[in-house]
């Protein structure tokens, strides 16, 4: 009962079916150091579980793929277990309410 298969085959394994989602704290972090201890146990929790985390300075940016209302997508890569892995990124440029679709 680790994840679900798909139609064909695959084990997708979804982050609520390892019970990783948590009721998060509603309150603010008073400064940012609690924000940044706040973020690097989350990555630890999710790098417990064996789920890789890809930290920000370790990805290579490439061509802009497209561009819409919410953000852009860039061709990037990194290396990931051993390996060099690309990927489309999704950079999020909408604030607040415009965030809600």
């Amino acid at each position: 009962d680790e994840g679900r298969q798909s139609e064909d085959g695959d084990n997708n394994t979804s982050i609520e079916d390892l019970s990783l989602c948590r009721e998060l704290d509603d309150s603010a972090p008073c400064s940012l150091g609690e924000a940044k201890t706040r973020v690097e146990d989350c990555f630890s929790e999710l790098e417990e579980k064996g789920i890789p985390v890809v930290h920000h300075e370790s990805i290579r940016w490439g061509k802009q793929l497209g561009k819409g209302a919410f953000g852009t997508v860039r061709l990037g890569s990194c290396v990931l277990l051993g390996q060099v892995e690309n990927a489309a990124i999704k950079s999020i440029s909408a604030r607040g309410s415009e965030f809600n679709e």
